[in-house]
């Protein structure tokens, strides 16, 4: 037969699996802020709805097609695998500006719009580059870069 635990020490345990410590005592409260999202490359296909990644706006490079200030190296490779997808990028972050690239295409944000945003209908299959700038020089901003599948 199984051993039976004390209802004193059965609580300790709970409450230590829920990370409060023995009895409520020298532990820490577990996590409740949610976690920024994940930075780097994104790949999707049709249905995929919504991806976001993180990072830090801004750069030196003035000389783009596109107005503002961004980094030499773009911050994400968007891949997608289908064809003719209806979607858009979106920025969150203030003062931000967008420079996406596939091959000799370059796609900018229109300036002074709200959300920062590249919103241009049917997307096709293939590798892209995003570059998230600033619209001022020698700024760096925090930001939150989505993905948005149109419905």
């Amino acid at each position: 037969m199984g051993e039976v635990l004390p209802r004193a020490a059965a609580a300790a345990v709970v409450l230590w699996s829920l990370g409060l410590g023995a009895l409520g005592c020298g532990g820490s409260a577990p996590a409740t802020e949610t976690p920024p999202p994940p930075t780097g490359d994104i790949t999707v296909s049709p249905g995929f709805g919504d991806v976001a990644r993180s990072g830090t706006a801004g750069g030196p490079d003035g000389e783009t097609r596109c107005p503002g200030f961004f980094p030499a190296e773009p911050q994400h490779r968007l891949t997608l695998t289908g064809n003719q997808l209806e979607m858009h990028v979106e920025v969150a972050g203030e003062g931000l500006a967008l420079f996406i690239r596939q091959g000799n295409n370059v796609f900018c944000n229109e300036a002074g719009e709200s959300p920062t945003q590249v919103s241009r209908g049917a997307w096709s299959r293939g590798e892209y580059e995003i570059r998230v700038g600033t619209v001022a020089a020698g700024g760096s901003v925090p930001y939150v870069l989505r993905v948005v599948e149109d419905r």
